[in-house]
């Protein structure tokens, strides 16, 4: 039997900020058809996560990989295949929702 293969893999993401970690050792893999939910409370991290598997923000330590036809992808494709909408978008008041998004 063949190893199944990881589309996403995170191995002891960490961010820390003065001393101060604002998450520590995160570890998960993901395979095709997986899906994964992150749950906590407010500050807990989650947004963190996010933002530093999408290369929003960089990790103090850790590994984000991500596997595209068997091959894992350069840091430069993976920018381009991922993207974070967070929940605190800043819109432009004088600019057209398609400006916007531009």
């Amino acid at each position: 039997m063949q190893d199944k293969k990881f589309v996403l893999r995170v191995l002891k993401l960490t961010k820390a900020v003065s001393r101060r970690y604002l998450v520590k050792d995160i570890s998960f893999e993901l395979f095709p058809g997986d899906v994964l939910a992150l749950l906590g409370r407010n500050g807990a991290g989650k947004t963190t996560v996010l933002s530093l598997i999408s290369s929003r923000l960089s990790a103090t330590e850790g590994i984000v990989e991500i596997e595209e036809d068997g091959n894992k992808v350069s840091s430069a494709r993976m920018r381009q295949m991922l993207g974070l909408l967070p929940h605190d978008l800043f819109l432009y008041e004088d600019l057209t929702a398609k400006e916007n998004l531009a």
